[in-house]
């Protein structure tokens, strides 16, 4: 079943793209405990005083960001396929995300012909990079990035977990 979503992108294509591809209603969800933590994880860090803890957990975040997205465009595709005989560029909304996000050659990548996951790590690294001239604290920084990190390889360890119970 595909639910109305009114939403428009300017491309006009739909936002939502999980409810609208595949009538999946994400939003509303208790979260399993390993998401939970990790979100909550994420909003201490992001909402830390220190500029040097913030940069280093969103480069932890941004690190995996495209590997991420990949996997979730592979399990999006085999669930469409499974569910409605759809994947890839047929389910468009999802189709639209992915490309938005990861393709070089899509109007949104304007960083140096970068997509625009690809280009928010390179523009974090330049960041911490020059981290000198913002007074950026670097062992900050890598404590921010160790947290956040910690907190997601947990997150896989038992996503894979729970993946192995269903199987």
């Amino acid at each position: 079943m595909r639910l109305p979503y009114a939403n428009q992108a300017p491309s006009g294509h739909r936002l939502g793209a999980l409810p609208t591809d595949l009538g999946l209603l994400v939003n509303g969800h208790v979260p399993a405990d390993e998401t939970a933590k990790l979100v909550l994880q994420h909003q201490v860090l992001v909402n830390s005083h220190m500029t040097g803890l913030i940069a280093g957990g969103y480069y932890a975040t941004e690190g995996v960001a495209v590997a991420e997205t990949e996997i979730l465009r592979d399990i999006t595709d085999r669930y469409g396929e499974l569910t409605c005989g759809a994947g890839g560029a047929a389910l468009k909304s999802l189709d639209y995300s992915y490309r938005l996000h990861l393709d070089e050659g899509h109007g949104a990548a304007q960083v140096g012909g970068m997509s625009v996951e690809e280009a928010h790590i390179e523009g974090l690294t330049r960041f911490i990079r020059r981290g000198d001239l913002y007074g950026l604290d670097l062992p900050q920084a890598l404590e921010g990035f160790l947290q956040i990190f910690s907190a997601m390889a947990h997150w896989w360890t038992q996503l894979a977990n729970r993946a192995r119970e269903l199987n």
